[in-house]
């Protein structure tokens, strides 16, 4: 999971409704997350639990999750405005890991 989260993917296509946002990177990982404030809970392979809660407002959304109480991951999804292009912030923490790692990654809008 966090390797997957590590690893830049050339695309990402991110779908909007009223409820949802749906995330499909260029590796074909497809995420779907709920904005309405509540939490999500679901097992990992490895049987640890995580818990996922999304906040959205205007441009930009944040999709915190926590594993197993000891790893925590914070993703910002930014609209640029002026652009168009998505601006991808990545925050890992974790007590197996000696310092959080953080992440920027910029996504250009693709003119059709």
């Amino acid at each position: 999971m966090i390797r997957q989260l590590l690893r830049p993917s050339d695309t990402m296509e991110i779908g909007l409704s009223d409820s949802t946002v749906s995330l499909l990177d260029g590796a074909g990982f497809k995420r779907l997350v709920w904005t309405d404030g509540r939490e999500m809970v679901d097992t990992l392979f490895g049987g640890e639990v995580r818990r996922t809660k999304v906040k959205r407002k205007a441009e930009e959304f944040v999709l915190e999750q926590t594993i197993d109480g000891d790893t925590k991951i914070r993703e910002k999804y930014r609209l640029d405005a002026k652009q168009g292009d998505l601006v991808y912030d990545l925050k890992v923490e974790s007590k197996r890991m000696p310092i959080p790692v953080e992440i920027r990654r910029m996504y250009l809008k693709i003119k059709n």
